[in-house]
């Protein structure tokens, strides 16, 4: 135990200060999943819910949602071991399915603003000490969040309570709620297993979120830094560059140009580069880069799929006005630097610019349906 305890100080000494407390979100606690799932429990007996098993598991339908239970027969012994959600059920904090990322924030304690941690995870807070502890964390696949959590563990005579919400996300908005507790109690060195692997991800800065603003007027305009694509280097990137980032090309083709140069075509699956050669075939530069598929992150972590007002407000917007152009969200939409936005009959764009060494590129981003469909960066050097 005392090693645990001393975890948990080195836990709470090793926050950066990205990590530091900056809300008043009340933890998580076994009191109020207690009385939350009991009065689901009570709702089940009231409405006379069919019980059925499989495979050892049994199970209410009951019109909030499904309520695992822990035994056949609903007494003052039975206990909901898990509860799935229907969408329109608020759980208990007030969310429901369609709620947002920023709402689960605003209602729980994040000390992790910008997120970071490693691609696939991040811890999002520490709070009290035994016998009760609030441990945040979540699941995602780089930008984009799939699973917040936050588990509540509480000490008790003959072992540990562990039990919490999940809140499963897609596109930044929750798509189900599900509360859990276990019907085994947890040893003192399972938590420190537990706790030890939240220490170790708070100390990775592998990773984090971009920040997004409805605002507009506080996030950069499309820079320098943004020329990225899984870790290559738009700019400055060679074929044999993207080749040790991809793999060998399915498609490696020369076409000489207009002024007796090549252009050198080069595909994967779901990207495509463009290269410029002098007529010796002698490499130049870049030309254009471009993903059409989900199959990595672009710009600020843009991945094909992504909403169309996720993707807007990664960038600096709300500065300008309507135009012939199209929507200007910042600049004047023909001289670098400039965001504008451009709605078509079935395809909407977004484009963006930014010069570099008197050289103009640009991001150009189609969606349909409100999904980006295709990412490509352009560079007229």
């Amino acid at each position: 135990m005392k090693k645990l305890i001393a975890m948990l100080l080195c836990l709470m000494m090793m926050m950066p200060a990205a990590f530091a407390e900056v809300d008043e979100s009340p933890a998580l606690s076994l009191e109020e999943m207690e009385t939350y799932l009991g009065t689901l429990l009570q709702q089940v007996k009231d409405e006379g819910c069919q019980i059925t098993e499989e495979n050892g598991v049994y199970t209410a339908a009951a019109t909030f949602g499904d309520v695992v239970l822990s035994n056949n027969v609903l007494s003052d012994e039975t206990q909901a071991l898990g509860v799935t959600l229907s969408p329109e059920q608020a759980d208990l904090r007030g969310l429901k399915a369609g709620d947002s990322l920023d709402m689960i924030f605003q209602l729980y304690p994040n000390d992790n603003q910008s997120l970071t941690g490693t691609y696939y995870e991040a811890t999002l807070s520490f709070r009290g000490s035994e016998p009760e502890i609030c441990l945040g964390y979540l699941l995602r696949d780089g930008q984009r969040v799939k699973e917040v959590t936050y588990a509540v563990y509480n000490w008790q005579a003959d072992g540990i309570v562990k039990c919490g919400v999940t809140y499963t996300m897609d596109q930044g908005y929750i798509q189900q709620v599900t509360l859990f507790t276990a019907d085994t109690l947890m040893t003192a060195e399972e938590v420190e297993t537990e706790i030890s692997e939240s220490a170790m991800l708070q100390e990775a800065n592998e990773y984090f979120a971009y920040p997004t603003s409805l605002t507009g007027t506080d996030l950069d305009p499309f820079c320098r830094e943004d020329l990225a694509f899984a870790g290559m280097d738009f700019y400055s990137l060679t074929p044999d560059q993207a080749i040790q980032a991809l793999g060998a090309a399915q498609v490696d083709e020369w076409t000489p140009d207009s002024d007796g140069t090549s252009i050198r075509l080069m595909q994967w699956n779901g990207v495509s580069a463009v290269f410029k050669y002098t007529k010796d075939k002698q490499f130049q530069s870049v030309y254009s880069f471009s993903v059409n598929d989900d199959v990595l992150e672009g710009p600020r972590g843009l991945r094909i799929g992504d909403y169309m007002d996720t993707v807007l407000y990664r960038f600096r917007h709300s500065e300008g006005t309507t135009s012939d152009l199209g929507i200007l969200l910042y600049g004047d939409g023909q001289n670098a630097p400039y965001g504008l936005i451009t709605y078509g009959t079935d395809t909407n764009t977004m484009s963006y610019t930014v010069s570099l060494d008197g050289q103009v590129c640009m991001l150009y981003l189609t969606f349909s349906n409100d999904a980006l469909v295709q990412m490509q960066l352009f560079m007229n050097k």
